[in-house]
Protein backbone atom coordinates (compact mmCIF):
# COMPACT_ATOMS: atom_id res chain seq x y z
CA UNK A 1 0.00 0.00 0.00
CA UNK A 2 1.03 3.82 -1.16
CA UNK A 3 -0.20 6.33 1.27
CA UNK A 4 -0.09 9.85 0.03
CA UNK A 5 -0.60 12.90 2.10
CA UNK A 6 -2.65 15.75 0.78
CA UNK A 7 -4.79 18.75 1.64
CA UNK A 8 -8.20 19.33 0.07
CA UNK A 9 -9.44 22.64 -0.29
CA UNK A 10 -13.13 22.91 0.76
CA UNK A 11 -14.54 26.40 1.20
CA UNK A 12 -11.48 27.67 1.90
CA UNK A 13 -10.21 25.51 4.41
CA UNK A 14 -7.52 22.94 3.48
CA UNK A 15 -8.31 20.07 4.80
CA UNK A 16 -5.85 17.25 5.56
CA UNK A 17 -6.41 14.55 3.44
CA UNK A 18 -4.94 10.87 2.48
CA UNK A 19 -5.11 8.74 -0.47
CA UNK A 20 -3.96 4.79 -0.33
CA UNK A 21 -3.38 3.19 -2.83
CA UNK A 22 -3.33 0.01 -4.06
CA UNK A 23 -0.20 -2.30 -5.51
CA UNK A 24 -1.59 -2.51 -8.82
CA UNK A 25 -4.23 -0.60 -10.66
CA UNK A 26 -7.29 0.23 -8.47
CA UNK A 27 -10.45 -1.48 -9.58
CA UNK A 28 -12.73 1.45 -8.27
CA UNK A 29 -12.40 3.79 -5.12
CA UNK A 30 -13.77 3.97 -1.53
CA UNK A 31 -14.57 6.97 0.26
CA UNK A 32 -14.36 7.13 3.97
CA UNK A 33 -15.89 9.27 6.41
CA UNK A 34 -14.40 9.62 10.26
CA UNK A 35 -16.50 9.85 13.35
CA UNK A 36 -16.96 12.88 15.84
CA UNK A 37 -13.24 13.71 17.81
CA UNK A 38 -11.91 11.45 15.47
CA UNK A 39 -8.69 10.90 12.94
CA UNK A 40 -8.29 9.69 9.70
CA UNK A 41 -4.15 8.58 9.85
CA UNK A 42 -5.74 5.72 12.02
CA UNK A 43 -7.04 3.72 9.81
CA UNK A 44 -4.95 2.86 6.94
CA UNK A 45 -4.17 -0.42 8.66
CA UNK A 46 -7.98 -0.29 9.06
CA UNK A 47 -8.89 0.05 5.40
CA UNK A 48 -6.13 -2.78 4.15
CA UNK A 49 -9.16 -5.22 3.27
CA UNK A 50 -10.16 -2.69 0.88
CA UNK A 51 -6.50 -1.59 -0.25
CA UNK A 52 -6.08 -5.26 -0.83
CA UNK A 53 -8.86 -6.18 -3.09
CA UNK A 54 -7.99 -3.10 -5.25
CA UNK A 55 -9.84 -0.25 -4.28
CA UNK A 56 -8.37 3.03 -3.88
CA UNK A 57 -9.51 5.11 -0.68
CA UNK A 58 -10.03 8.23 0.02
CA UNK A 59 -9.98 9.43 3.18
CA UNK A 60 -10.20 13.34 4.41
CA UNK A 61 -10.55 14.93 8.10
CA UNK A 62 -13.55 17.47 8.62
CA UNK A 63 -12.48 20.64 9.99
CA UNK A 64 -11.55 21.28 13.66
CA UNK A 65 -10.56 17.12 13.62
CA UNK A 66 -7.14 15.83 13.48
CA UNK A 67 -4.60 17.08 11.49
CA UNK A 68 -7.29 20.01 9.98
CA UNK A 69 -7.89 23.52 10.71
CA UNK A 70 -10.43 24.33 12.88
CA UNK A 71 -12.17 24.65 16.53
CA UNK A 72 -12.41 21.46 17.93
CA UNK A 73 -15.67 19.88 17.17
CA UNK A 74 -17.08 22.49 15.24
CA UNK A 75 -18.20 21.82 11.91
CA UNK A 76 -19.78 25.00 10.45
CA UNK A 77 -22.39 22.70 8.22
CA UNK A 78 -23.19 19.43 6.34
CA UNK A 79 -22.09 21.41 3.09
CA UNK A 80 -17.72 19.94 3.75
CA UNK A 81 -19.45 16.18 3.84
CA UNK A 82 -21.06 16.97 0.17
CA UNK A 83 -18.02 18.79 -0.49
CA UNK A 84 -15.77 15.93 0.14
CA UNK A 85 -17.60 13.27 -1.50
CA UNK A 86 -17.82 15.21 -5.02
CA UNK A 87 -13.89 16.12 -4.47
CA UNK A 88 -13.23 12.90 -3.62
CA UNK A 89 -15.05 11.52 -6.56
CA UNK A 90 -13.31 13.21 -9.11
CA UNK A 91 -9.99 10.83 -8.27
CA UNK A 92 -11.93 8.22 -8.63
CA UNK A 93 -12.45 5.58 -11.45
CA UNK A 94 -15.02 2.45 -11.88
CA UNK A 95 -17.32 1.44 -9.26
CA UNK A 96 -17.65 3.71 -5.49
CA UNK A 97 -17.51 2.60 -2.22
CA UNK A 98 -18.54 4.46 0.55
CA UNK A 99 -17.50 3.46 4.12
CA UNK A 100 -17.77 5.01 7.46
CA UNK A 101 -17.62 4.71 11.61
CA UNK A 102 -20.22 6.14 13.66
CA UNK A 103 -20.66 9.93 12.94
CA UNK A 104 -19.26 9.05 9.46
CA UNK A 105 -21.46 5.63 9.74
CA UNK A 106 -24.52 8.40 9.74
CA UNK A 107 -22.39 10.33 7.14
CA UNK A 108 -22.66 7.07 5.13
CA UNK A 109 -26.45 6.46 5.34
CA UNK A 110 -27.23 9.86 4.67
CA UNK A 111 -25.43 9.81 1.21
CA UNK A 112 -26.61 6.02 0.71
CA UNK A 113 -30.22 7.99 0.99
CA UNK A 114 -29.76 10.73 -1.27
CA UNK A 115 -27.32 9.33 -3.52
CA UNK A 116 -29.55 6.03 -4.51
CA UNK A 117 -27.78 4.99 -7.65
CA UNK A 118 -23.80 6.22 -6.78
CA UNK A 119 -22.56 3.19 -4.49
CA UNK A 120 -21.67 -0.28 -5.52
CA UNK A 121 -21.18 -1.11 -2.37
CA UNK A 122 -20.63 0.18 2.00
CA UNK A 123 -19.47 -0.71 5.01
CA UNK A 124 -21.13 1.29 7.87
CA UNK A 125 -19.53 0.58 10.97
CA UNK A 126 -21.36 1.33 14.52
CA UNK A 127 -23.48 4.23 13.02
CA UNK A 128 -24.33 7.34 15.25
CA UNK A 129 -27.82 6.57 14.59
CA UNK A 130 -28.82 8.50 18.01
CA UNK A 131 -26.29 11.68 18.49
CA UNK A 132 -27.91 12.52 21.68
CA UNK A 133 -27.86 9.19 23.40
CA UNK A 134 -25.43 10.11 26.07
CA UNK A 135 -26.58 13.98 26.33
CA UNK A 136 -28.65 14.87 29.73
CA UNK A 137 -32.20 15.47 29.10
CA UNK A 138 -31.74 19.18 30.11
CA UNK A 139 -29.70 19.25 26.96
CA UNK A 140 -31.66 17.59 24.65
CA UNK A 141 -34.07 20.33 25.77
CA UNK A 142 -32.61 23.06 25.52
CA UNK A 143 -30.48 22.73 22.08
CA UNK A 144 -32.49 23.68 19.39
CA UNK A 145 -32.98 26.88 21.59
CA UNK A 146 -29.15 27.57 22.06
CA UNK A 147 -27.84 26.84 18.66
CA UNK A 148 -28.92 29.86 17.06
CA UNK A 149 -27.13 32.34 19.75
CA UNK A 150 -24.36 30.18 20.35
CA UNK A 151 -23.62 28.01 17.38
CA UNK A 152 -19.65 28.08 17.76
CA UNK A 153 -19.87 26.96 21.58
CA UNK A 154 -18.40 23.51 22.11
CA UNK A 155 -19.20 21.20 24.68
CA UNK A 156 -18.43 17.46 25.93
CA UNK A 157 -19.32 14.91 23.94
CA UNK A 158 -19.55 12.52 27.02
CA UNK A 159 -17.30 9.86 25.25
CA UNK A 160 -14.04 8.39 26.76
CA UNK A 161 -11.28 6.18 25.25
CA UNK A 162 -12.72 3.77 27.38
CA UNK A 163 -16.16 3.48 25.80
CA UNK A 164 -14.61 3.18 22.10
CA UNK A 165 -11.39 0.25 22.60
CA UNK A 166 -9.19 -1.31 24.75
CA UNK A 167 -6.34 1.10 24.64
CA UNK A 168 -3.60 -1.56 26.03
CA UNK A 169 -4.06 -3.57 22.77
CA UNK A 170 -3.41 -0.55 20.22
CA UNK A 171 -0.75 -0.60 18.62
CA UNK A 172 -0.85 2.33 16.72
CA UNK A 173 1.51 5.39 17.85
CA UNK A 174 -0.15 7.34 20.75
CA UNK A 175 -1.86 10.53 19.27
CA UNK A 176 -3.34 11.84 22.16
CA UNK A 177 -3.26 14.95 20.76
CA UNK A 178 -5.57 14.15 17.88
CA UNK A 179 -8.13 12.78 19.20
CA UNK A 180 -10.88 15.14 21.28
CA UNK A 181 -14.09 14.76 22.89
CA UNK A 182 -16.16 18.44 21.60
CA UNK A 183 -18.82 19.14 19.52
CA UNK A 184 -20.25 22.07 19.18
CA UNK A 185 -23.92 23.33 19.30
CA UNK A 186 -24.47 23.71 15.87
CA UNK A 187 -23.06 20.60 14.80
CA UNK A 188 -24.42 18.32 17.41
CA UNK A 189 -28.21 20.04 16.06
CA UNK A 190 -27.05 18.83 12.61
CA UNK A 191 -26.29 15.61 13.79
CA UNK A 192 -29.58 15.10 15.31
CA UNK A 193 -31.78 16.42 12.55
CA UNK A 194 -29.75 14.49 9.75
CA UNK A 195 -30.45 11.01 12.51
CA UNK A 196 -33.91 11.74 12.26
CA UNK A 197 -34.22 11.45 8.87
CA UNK A 198 -32.07 8.79 8.24
CA UNK A 199 -34.32 6.89 10.75
CA UNK A 200 -37.52 7.76 8.76
CA UNK A 201 -36.04 6.88 5.60
CA UNK A 202 -33.71 3.55 6.98
CA UNK A 203 -36.02 1.47 4.70
CA UNK A 204 -34.88 3.40 1.32
CA UNK A 205 -31.48 2.16 1.76
CA UNK A 206 -30.65 1.41 -2.45
CA UNK A 207 -31.74 -2.35 -3.09
CA UNK A 208 -28.45 -1.92 -5.83
CA UNK A 209 -25.95 -1.31 -3.02
CA UNK A 210 -24.04 -4.01 -1.44
CA UNK A 211 -24.06 -3.55 2.73
CA UNK A 212 -22.55 -4.44 6.10
CA UNK A 213 -22.74 -3.17 9.25
CA UNK A 214 -20.39 -4.10 11.52
CA UNK A 215 -20.95 -3.58 15.44
CA UNK A 216 -19.65 -4.35 18.79
CA UNK A 217 -21.83 -6.08 20.76
CA UNK A 218 -20.39 -4.04 23.79
CA UNK A 219 -21.06 -0.46 22.41
CA UNK A 220 -22.28 2.22 25.27
CA UNK A 221 -22.29 4.81 22.28
CA UNK A 222 -24.01 2.95 19.62
CA UNK A 223 -25.78 0.47 21.49
CA UNK A 224 -26.23 -2.47 18.91
CA UNK A 225 -30.39 -2.61 19.30
CA UNK A 226 -30.71 1.01 17.89
CA UNK A 227 -29.19 -0.89 14.90
CA UNK A 228 -30.65 -4.84 15.19
CA UNK A 229 -34.33 -2.39 15.58
CA UNK A 230 -34.18 -0.40 12.46
CA UNK A 231 -32.76 -3.65 10.35
CA UNK A 232 -35.77 -5.63 11.27
CA UNK A 233 -37.54 -3.65 8.89
CA UNK A 234 -35.65 -3.30 6.08
CA UNK A 235 -36.47 -5.86 2.94
CA UNK A 236 -32.73 -5.22 1.15
CA UNK A 237 -31.84 -7.81 -0.64
CA UNK A 238 -27.88 -7.71 -0.21
CA UNK A 239 -27.69 -6.65 3.63
CA UNK A 240 -24.75 -8.69 5.96
CA UNK A 241 -25.02 -7.93 9.60
CA UNK A 242 -22.33 -8.61 11.90
CA UNK A 243 -22.71 -8.25 15.39
CA UNK A 244 -19.16 -8.45 17.32
CA UNK A 245 -18.69 -10.30 21.13
CA UNK A 246 -16.57 -8.77 22.93
CA UNK A 247 -16.25 -4.94 21.13
CA UNK A 248 -16.89 -1.51 22.08
CA UNK A 249 -17.92 0.98 19.95
CA UNK A 250 -14.47 0.24 18.16
CA UNK A 251 -14.15 -2.99 17.19
CA UNK A 252 -11.42 -2.56 15.16
CA UNK A 253 -9.63 -0.76 18.64
CA UNK A 254 -10.51 -3.67 20.77
CA UNK A 255 -8.73 -6.91 20.81
CA UNK A 256 -11.48 -8.18 17.91
CA UNK A 257 -9.36 -6.05 15.11
CA UNK A 258 -8.43 -9.19 13.62
CA UNK A 259 -11.83 -10.66 13.55
CA UNK A 260 -13.28 -7.91 11.95
CA UNK A 261 -10.60 -7.81 9.39
CA UNK A 262 -11.62 -11.08 8.72
CA UNK A 263 -15.52 -10.50 8.00
CA UNK A 264 -14.75 -7.40 6.19
CA UNK A 265 -11.84 -9.80 4.14
CA UNK A 266 -14.50 -12.38 3.75
CA UNK A 267 -17.38 -9.79 2.48
CA UNK A 268 -14.89 -7.79 0.23
CA UNK A 269 -14.20 -12.03 -1.61
CA UNK A 270 -17.67 -12.49 -1.87
CA UNK A 271 -18.99 -8.90 -2.67
CA UNK A 272 -18.37 -9.72 -6.99
CA UNK A 273 -19.95 -5.78 -7.58
CA UNK A 274 -16.51 -4.21 -6.99
CA UNK A 275 -14.92 -5.51 -10.27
Amino acid sequence: MKIEEETLNVFGERLHHLVLHPESSPRGGLVFFHGQGDFIDRYPGILKPFVDAGLKCLLTELPGHGRSPGKRGHIPHIGFVDQILDSSLEKIEGPVTIAGHSMGGLMTLRLLITHPGLFKNAWISSPLLDPMNQAKPWMRAILPHLTPILPRVTVSTGVTSEDCRDDSAQSEPSSTQLYHSRVSLIWGRTLSLIAEEVNEKFTQLPSATRLIFTQGKDDRICPPQFLRERLLKVTHPAITYEEIPGARHEPFGDPTGNELAKIITLWLAQTASIV
